[in-house]
């Protein structure tokens, strides 16, 4: 650490921590956590699934049960003693002997329909427990209800064989009564704790659950001990627990390790951005793996250091088009100053001539044309100055018509051949009409002065959706691969006279008008210059 805050190595082992290992303790703590419930949701689940077989043995058992004491109420005997036609208190001799029931049950009375008279036809008292079952007898002739046939069923001879181990060693068995409410099986612990959820006895803590029949009525209980079953899932638990604390101690070892190579290439970024912040530039730093991240960004920071002094390079040379602006102004000031002489003079000479045309015509024009250059060289140079123009709905065919005009003179004079292809229609743009005219000036200047004699230059404009093109081309020379990019800056210059403005100042005013002025690299020969500028709404100017 360094002044008191964390090192960039120290934080990604905490995030590393945080994100990954930390998550993980958390998961290890949620599961251990959850194995005790998953483990009583199992044994509730184990507990249910013993009971639900229970009561279908209960319920196999109670359709035979209940078929004999329904055959005993349709016995002709029994329907003739209700009906009311035997002795009132029948003699034992006439008990019907009821089979298997003489195990099954305690016993069973026919009770008549006026609840005052009782046949007991078996009797057989035992130890076993016993519940109540009442059913409805009918007479077969009639139908109607004439008495009812109470049996004292025993409970064992329902449960099938094996039903106190419903679920394991451990499990106890309980049927209720809902009439009395007791338990019909034996219980190692206080009758009341089975009517709850959950209890605690002999140290242990217990869970019940319940099922309920409805023929026979009675109710299902299994209680068991939780910890003997969620005790085989603990152990799991705890070994998983510490196989879990092993991963994360390896982990946090393997991320420390990693990180040391990570951050000292980030530490070696870091100290070749500071000398780059010095003022010492392309400084490089070493790639180790260049698929990572650290690496990528290394190999962009030895790009970013190699092409810092280019980006320095071009920053000078936006100064050296400042001062180019500069230099415009100056020179603005030095020309209008003697075309305001002139301009005066031939105004005060005009004033005394006669009224001659053949001397007041010539001296007209002289004027309208030191108005017009004088209008020219302001608009120009304010543009080359401070890189915005007056913009105007114009015809961009009338600025390069006029820097036509003014150039062919010379062209001709020199016997080069010329030719423009212009549209017929008006090419409507937003422009500055007189710096639209230095700009093409410059172009034909240039384009004339690079082109031996007999030679050509040609214009063309076209026009696409969005834009108008001005292509200006000459069969001189042509711009050699390596200038294309020095032609545009200030001051540079080919001719041993030139001055190295006209191009700087062209692309200056093609920018002013959010135009692009570039070179077409792919004429085989000679040199072929495009001005790009925004075409305006067609409209009728």
């Amino acid at each position: 650490m360094i002044g008191g805050a964390l090192s960039l190595r120290t934080r990604l082992v905490l995030i590393a921590f945080l994100a990954a290992i930390l998550p993980m303790a958390v998961v290890g703590v949620w599961l251990a956590n959850s194995v005790s419930r998953s483990a009583e949701e199992l044994l509730r689940a184990r507990l249910a699934a013993a009971l639900e077989r229970v009561a279908a043995g209960i319920g196999a058992r109670w359709v035979a049960r209940r078929a004999e004491l329904l055959t005993i109420g349709d016995d002709a005997r029994v329907q003739a003693w209700l009906r009311g036609e035997g002795a009132d208190t029948p003699r034992p001799d006439l008990a019907i002997s009821p089979g298997a029931l003489t195990t099954a049950a305690e016993s069973v009375t026919i009770r008549a329909a006026d609840g005052r008279h009782r046949w007991t036809i078996l009797t057989n008292p035992a130890e076993s427990p016993a519940f109540t079952v009442s059913f409805d007898v009918f007479d077969r002739t009639s139908g109607r209800h004439v008495g009812s046939l109470d049996t004292a069923m025993r409970i064992h001879s329902l449960l099938p064989v094996g039903a106190g181990w419903v679920a394991g060693a451990g499990t106890v068995l309980a049927v209720i009564d809902p009439a009395t409410g007791t338990s019909l099986l034996p219980l190692p612990f206080d009758a009341d704790l089975i009517n709850l959820e959950r209890f605690e006895w002999s140290g242990e803590h217990w869970m019940t659950v319940r099922r309920r029949l409805h023929e026979p009525s009675i109710h299902l209980v299994a209680a068991a001990p939780i910890l003997p079953f969620a005790q085989p899932f603990e152990s799991a638990t705890r070994q998983g627990l510490i196989a879990l604390l092993v991963v994360t101690t390896v982990a946090a070892i393997v991320t420390t390790l990693l990180t040391r190579g990570t951050t000292a290439s980030l530490r070696e970024l870091a100290d070749a951005a500071t000398v780059i912040a010095a003022g010492q530039y392309g400084g490089m730093v070493h790639v180790t793996d260049e698929r990572d991240e650290v690496g990528r960004v290394a190999r962009a920071f030895n790009s970013m250091s190699a092409s810092l002094r280019t980006t320095l390079d071009q920053l000078a040379a936006r100064q050296s088009l400042a001062a180019v602006g500069e230099f415009a102004a100056t020179l603005a000031h030095e020309v209008r100053n003697p075309l305001t002489a002139l301009r005066i003079d031939l105004q005060r000479l005009e004033e005394k001539l006669p009224d001659d045309p053949g001397m007041r015509v010539p001296a007209g024009r002289a004027l309208q044309t030191l108005s017009r250059l004088d209008a020219t060289v302001t608009g120009a140079l304010r543009v080359a100055r401070s890189g915005r123009a007056t913009l105007a709905r114009i015809d961009l065919r009338e600025p390069l018509r006029a820097a036509i005009h003014d150039v062919l003179p010379d062209i001709q004079a020199r016997g080069l051949r010329f030719s423009e292809r212009l549209p017929a229609e008006s090419i409507p743009v937003m422009g500055d009409s007189a710096a639209l005219y230095q700009l093409f000036l410059n172009l034909l200047l240039n384009a004339a002065q690079a082109t031996p004699d007999g030679g050509r230059v040609d214009v063309a404009m076209t026009r696409a959706d969005s834009s108008v093109a001005v292509r200006v081309s000459d069969s001189g020379p042509g711009v050699p691969a390596g200038l294309h990019g020095k032609m545009f800056e200030p001051f540079y210059t080919t001719k041993p006279a030139g001055t190295g403005l006209g191009l700087a100042i062209a692309t200056r005013i093609t920018a002013a008008h959010g135009g692009r002025l570039a070179i077409d690299k792919d004429q085989p020969a000679g040199a072929v210059l495009v001005v790009e500028i925004p075409s305006a709404p067609d409209v009728t100017i």
